[in-house]
């Protein structure tokens, strides 16, 4: 179709990232050209569900509870 535009990548965090379905949420955002960055506190989740995502350039994996304190401040509203 002619005319049609991707629309601009976005930098998306996904909570609880490395479950199933956080998994799967990941895979199709990094697909479609977003940057992604996937909390998960591995609590239920579980790394190998991540594992093909490690060396893309657009993911970035971080262990915290997505309640920290700390990582709250990471993200301005």
């Amino acid at each position: 179709m002619q005319g049609l535009k991707h629309p601009p990548s976005k930098r998306v965090m996904v909570t609880r990232g490395a479950g199933f379905l956080g998994s799967h949420l990941c895979d199709r955002l990094v697909g479609d050209g977003h940057e992604v960055l996937c909390i998960d506190k591995l609590f239920a989740g579980a790394k190998r569900n991540i594992a093909h995502l490690r060396d893309a350039p657009s993911f970035e994996f971080l262990s915290h509870d997505r309640l920290d304190e700390d990582l709250i401040g990471l993200a301005p509203l």
